[in-house]
C-alpha cells in the first residue's frame, strides 16, 4: 500500500489583478460515472497476491497464502538473500484456513473441506504439521479425529515443535463429540492426551506454560454455564 501526499503552492497575485479578474467557474461534478470509470466486477473476485503473512520467530521468513497460477497455496518465503521459496498445495477442494509458526522450523496448519456425514453435508477440519521448507507434512492423527479437529490452544516457545490441540476424537459416540486436549509433536505427528473429554465441555483453555487450566461447560437443560 502506498500513501501519496500532495503540496499545492500558489504564487502571490497583486490585489488589483484579483479585483479585475474573475475566477473561472468551477466545473460541475459528473452526475454519473461512465462505463470506462467503473471498476470491473472481475476485479473483486481476484485472489489477493499475498494474504495474512506471518513472521517466523527468528525474523528470517514469512508464511503466507499466495496466488500462483490462479490458485492459493501456502508458501514460506525468505526475507534475506540466499533462501529459497517453498510452497504446498493441499488440493482444489481443500481450504487452508490458518497457519502458525511453532519454532523456526515448523508450522501448525489448519485445513478444511466439505464432506458428507449420514447424508448431510458438513464442514470437516483437520490439522497438519508442516516443516518450514515444505519437505515434510504430518497429518495429526486424522484417523482418530472427528468433525472439528483444528483448535490450537498453545504453542511451545522453547524451540520444540509442540502444541496443545483441542479436537473431537470421532463420530461414533457422544463422548467423542466433546473435544479432548492432546499434546502434539508436529515433527512426528505423535499425540498424548492431557485432558479427556467432558460432557458438554466444548471450550478448553491453557496458560502460557502449556498447562490446561479450564474447560467451559454449558448445560442446555438448565441454561447454566
Amino acid at each position: 500500500m502506498t500513501w501519496r501526499m500532495g503540496l499545492l503552492a500558489g504564487a502571490m497575485i497583486p490585489a488589483i489583478a484579483v479585483a479585475q479578474t474573475a475566477p473561472p467557474p468551477a466545473s460541475a461534478p459528473k452526475a454519473n460515472a461512465t462505463l470506462s470509470d467503473r471498476v470491473p466486477v472481475e476485479t473483486f473476485a481476484k485472489l489477493p497476491g499475498i494474504a495474512n503473512p506471518k513472521l517466523s520467530p527468528d525474523g528470517r521468513r514469512i508464511a503466507a497464502k499466495m496466488a500462483i497460477d490462479g490458485v492459493q497455496v501456502l508458501v514460506v518465503a525468505p526475507l534475506f538473500p540466499g533462501g529459497k521459496l517453498a510452497a504446498i498445495k493441499v488440493g482444489a477442494t481443500v481450504d487452508i484456513n490458518w497457519w502458525r509458526w511453532v519454532g523456526d522450523d515448523w508450522l501448525a496448519v489448519g485445513i478444511g473441506s466439505q464432506d458428507m456425514l449420514y447424508g448431510e453435508e458438513i464442514y470437516v477440519t483437520r490439522t497438519l504439521g508442516v516443516k518450514a521448507d515444505m519437505t515434510k507434512i504430518n497429518r495429526i492423527d486424522w484417523k482418530n479425529s472427528g468433525v472439528r479437529a483444528d483448535e490450537i490452544l498453545w504453542a511451545a516457545r522453547d524451540g520444540t515443535p509442540r502444541v496443545l490441540l483441542s479436537r473431537q476424537t470421532g463420530i461414533e459416540s457422544e463422548s467423542q463429540w466433546y473435544p479432548s486436549v492432546s499434546e502434539v509433536d508436529l515433527s512426528t505427528g505423535k499425540t498424548k492426551t492431557v485432558a479427556g473429554s467432558q460432557t458438554n465441555v466444548f471450550d478448553w483453555y491453557a496458560d502460557g506454560a502449556g498447562v490446561v487450566r479450564m474447560g467451559y461447560r454449558y448445560e442446555d437443560d438448565t441454561r447454566k454455564g
